[in-house]
């Protein structure tokens, strides 16, 4: 069977799966496509709904994250991002850091956005020479395509500046029960203060050996066997 063929079958086969059976069918084919070098934002997504109706939340929003990576176009990035975001509000009330816009512009200027610049800036220089050394393009002034391209790289180079600069969050991860946070990295009860749920990003700021220090939503040491690292897809 070829490994298409194979694709197709295991994609029935989720969808016609059991409730408490398509979490492992999505990740057996998830597996499989990795294997044969695929990947698939609906299949991450799909796999990111069987985990929510199974209440893990931390891995559920690490396959939306996914998802959002393999997206064609910003706007369906955007969507998930907006169903995260909507995820984030109903586990805890302040602000989440993907509603950060240097977040999604970083994440979508290394998907998306610098193919696109590259590609536009190509051609942009591809009618400057032909405007200086070919025909002439309707006279078109020098002075604009020079502007325009200076203001694609200033752009290029603000979002790559901020794609640098850019932290990415932890996820907490799922246990069972809600996550301690404790004042110092001793993590002694009388250091506990409060609970963060599950399924929750976080903003890291210190690492240690078997803890972590966030500073977002609130400032404070976690268990580090407790955290998801921000997923990046690798092809």
């Amino acid at each position: 069977m070829s490994a298409a063929n194979e694709l197709d079958e295991l994609w029935q086969r989720s969808l016609s799966a059991p409730p408490d059976e398509q979490s492992e069918a999505w990740k057996l084919w998830i597996d499989t496509a990795t294997a044969a070098q695929i990947q698939s934002a609906p299949a991450h997504f799909n796999y990111a709904s069987s985990l929510w109706k199974e209440k893990k939340l931390g891995a559920a929003v690490e396959q939306l994250l996914v998802a959002s990576q393999l997206r064609n176009f910003p706007w369906e990035s955007w969507f998930d991002w907006e169903l995260i975001s909507q995820i984030q509000q109903a586990l805890h009330s302040q602000p989440s850091p993907i509603n950060d816009w240097s977040l999604r512009l970083s994440l979508l200027w290394e998907r998306t956005l610098r193919g696109w610049s590259t590609t536009l800036l190509f051609w942009i220089l591809i009618a400057i020479i032909w405007n200086r050394f070919g025909k002439k393009m309707g006279g078109w002034p020098s002075w604009l395509s020079i502007t325009a391209i200076s203001i694609f790289v200033v752009i290029g180079l603000a979002l790559e500046c901020n794609h640098r600069l850019t932290s990415l969050p932890l996820i907490l991860g799922d246990s069972t029960g809600a996550i301690n946070v404790y004042r110092t990295s001793e993590a002694q009860e009388e250091q506990k203060i409060t609970e963060l749920p599950a399924g929750l990003l976080v903003i890291s700021q210190n690492n240690k050996v078997d803890f972590i220090e966030i500073e977002n939503p609130i400032r404070g040491w976690i268990p580090r066997e407790f955290t998801i690292p921000f997923p990046k897809t690798t092809f």
